[in-house]
């Protein structure tokens, strides 16, 4: 809504950027059923000219591909919070620049948001999204006899745990069993996304998920390189998300690659 109404203000084209591949569907599916508009990609594919009153793109297609799109005004960003979208702020100097996050602290701490933008306006919050019925309530269920917290060591530049040592310790035998086993428990024959640690620990819980009888599959970054076997898909990534999709009982293990999953 933001963008039609720039667009029919001053005639001036707007920019969303995205950081995931399925993000480019998402918005230009969102864009053309809201606005009538049907967006121009730029994508690694785009090789001429496109002529849109709104362009979707991914930051480095972008960034090597700025004399294949003119009279942008607005750049809308999302999920700003991400370090990698800091580019964009150089990219664009003079036109207006909108960031969208529900997570308002940079990924990187030396560089936080406020150097970016000059202000900050709120939406509603969790709380009011959940009764409004946008957002569902969440049920947190945490066993007993898990991974020890308190022993990773944090970085003191992002304030993460240490990613070697979650590694180690989530790949213990014990600690994978107990995800099928609390699977199990809660949510037996329900369609499924786990997040894990590395991508060696998701391929070792997905083959304890498989040894068990499950239907379980990994998806990692690389995913989207290999192309399928399957006929009719591009890539590896796009098949198992068609997987996901129209699979009841699915069960998808990936190292923060189904975030936008929802």
């Amino acid at each position: 809504m933001i963008a039609q109404r720039y667009i029919r203000a001053t005639d001036k084209a707007v920019i969303i950027c995205v950081h995931r591949e399925e993000l480019l569907k998402q918005a230009s599916n969102t864009i053309e059923r809201i606005t009538s508009i049907k967006p121009a990609l730029i994508t690694s594919d785009t090789k001429k000219y496109r002529h849109s009153s709104i362009y979707i793109a991914m930051v480095e297609s972008l960034k090597s591909r700025l004399n294949l799109f003119d009279n942008v005004g607005l750049v809308i960003i999302d999920e700003c919070h991400i370090a990698n979208f800091n580019k964009i702020h150089e990219l664009f100097q003079s036109e207006l620049i909108i960031g969208f996050s529900a997570t308002p602290i940079s990924s990187s701490k030396k560089t936080p948001l406020n150097k970016f933008y000059y202000d900050i306006v709120e939406g509603q919050q969790i709380k009011e999204l959940i009764d409004m019925g946008f957002l569902s309530q969440n049920i947190t269920r945490a066993p007993s006899g898990g991974v020890d917290s308190s022993k990773f060591a944090i970085k003191s530049l992002t304030g993460d745990f240490d990613e070697r040592q979650m590694d180690s310790e989530f790949r213990n035998t014990k600690f994978v069993t107990n995800v099928v086993q609390q699977y199990f428990k809660y949510c037996y024959g329900e369609k499924t996304v786990i997040f894990n640690v590395s991508i060696e620990h998701s391929k070792e819980v997905t083959k304890c998920f498989q040894v068990a009888g499950f239907n379980a599959r990994h998806l990692d970054a690389e995913s989207s390189n290999r192309p399928s076997s399957v006929p009719g898909f591009k890539s590896e990534r796009e098949e198992i998300l068609h997987w996901f999709k129209v699979t009841k009982d699915a069960i998808l293990n990936n190292v923060m690659i189904a975030s936008w999953l929802g």
